[in-house]
């Protein structure tokens, strides 16, 4: 299974050339954590195919009644918590608050532990089957 990992893409819309080259991808789901900022991106990424998406902290009213705040999804039987992790002290023990009570094999997709000073710590980066990320340093967009 290819997936795409997306985050904090901070834009009204992706550009056609971040669309075109994830359909170039052929991936089998696209996972957003959070801070699309623009409802349309969320429209765009529904329209490519399989896509997983939560609310960040800097989504509109709009996003956050389209999407929860967190999402729980089972690829190839491995269960994966997601979720918008925001602000300079949002730990990975925070991180597993959120999802207490709830059998979680890898967390948020998205993240790095600072304490492991920018390694991937259970999470889908870590796994070989990821493609690629954008995040919004990678002008993903327009707006």
């Amino acid at each position: 299974m290819k997936i795409g990992v997306l985050s904090d893409t901070h834009v009204s819309s992706l550009s056609p050339e971040v669309i075109e080259k994830l359909k170039s991808l052929s991936l089998d789901l696209i996972i957003h954590c959070g801070d699309f900022t623009g409802v349309n991106v969320v429209y765009q990424l529904r329209a490519l195919g399989n896509f997983c998406g939560v609310a960040g902290n800097m989504d509109s009213a709009e996003i956050k009644h389209i999407l929860r705040e967190k999402e729980v999804i089972e690829v190839e039987g491995k269960r994966i918590g997601v979720v918008h992790r925001h602000g300079l002290f949002f730990s990975d023990r925070k991180m597993e608050n959120r999802f207490q009570g709830e059998k979680i094999d890898i967390f948020n997709p998205w993240t790095y532990s600072s304490a492991e000073k920018g390694k991937e710590r259970r999470h889908l980066l870590s796994q070989p089957r990821l493609v690629f990320k954008i995040n919004a340093h990678s002008k993903a967009g327009k707006g």
